[in-house]
C-alpha cells in the first residue's frame, strides 16, 4: 500500500473522533464493543489472546526466532522491524505519558494512559514492514493487526482513535526504518 493513501485512513477518522464532535462517537464505539465482548466467552477469549500476542515479549520472540536462524532476508527484515518497533515504542510511551488520556476501563495511570495505543503502534509497523519485504504476508499482516489492535477497544482498553493514531505513528516509524534499511543491512553483512 501507499503510505500517503494509509495515512489518509488512519489520520481522517482520528481527527474526527479526537474533535469535541467525534468524542461520543468513540466512546459509543467502544461500549458497543465491550458489551458484544461481555455477551460472548468465545469472543472475549479471542480478543484476550489477541491483546497477548501484540504484547512485547510475543513481539520480541517473534522478531529473535527469524533473526537466529532464518535466511539473510528474514535477518534484514527482522532487524529493520526491530529498529522500527524500539524507536516506536519509546516515541508512544512518551506521548502517552504527556497526553495522560485515561483509558476507557478508567485506568488514569498517566504512564500507561490510553493515547496512543502502543499495542497498535507496533503490531501497525511490524505489519507493514514484513509486508513490504514479503508481499506474500500482507493479508495475514493485515489481518493479525487488525484483530490484535481491535482487541484493544473490545477489552476496553482503549478507544478507537488510541488505535488508529497508534497505527499511524507504526506506519511511519516502519516506513523510516525501510529508509534506512540499506544501512541496517550493511551493519549485519558487517557482524
Amino acid at each position: 500500500m501507499r503510505l500517503w493513501l494509509v495515512t489518509i485512513l488512519l489520520a481522517l477518522p482520528t481527527v474526527g473522533l479526537l474533535l469535541p464532535s467525534g468524542r461520543d462517537l468513540d466512546r459509543q464505539l467502544v461500549a458497543a464493543a465491550a458489551t458484544a465482548t461481555r455477551s460472548s466467552e468465545a469472543l472475549e477469549d479471542v480478543m484476550r489472546l489477541g491483546t497477548k500476542l501484540g504484547a512485547r515479549e510475543p513481539v520480541l520472540v517473534g522478531l529473535f526466532l527469524p533473526a537466529a536462524f532464518g535466511t539473510a532476508a528474514a535477518r534484514l527484515t527482522a532487524a529493520t522491524a526491530f529498529l522500527s518497533v524500539v524507536a516506536n515504542q519509546l516515541a508512544t510511551s512518551g506521548l502517552k505519558y504527556a497526553i495522560g488520556r485515561p483509558r476507557p476501563d478508567g485506568d488514569g495511570e498517566r504512564r500507561n494512559s490510553s493515547f496512543p495505543s502502543a499495542h497498535a503502534s507496533g503490531i501497525a509497523g511490524l505489519a507493514w514492514i514484513v509486508s513490504a519485504r514479503h508481499r506474500r504476508w500482507l493479508p495475514w499482516m493485515l489481518l493479525i493487526a487488525i484483530w490484535i489492535s481491535s482487541s484493544r477497544v473490545f477489552l476496553e482498553r482503549h478507544y478507537v482513535s488510541d488505535v488508529l493514531a497508534g497505527a499511524l505513528l507504526g506506519v511511519w516509524f516502519a516506513a523510516l526504518a525501510l529508509h534506512w534499511q540499506g544501512r541496517i543491512a550493511s551493519w549485519i553483512r558487517s557482524k
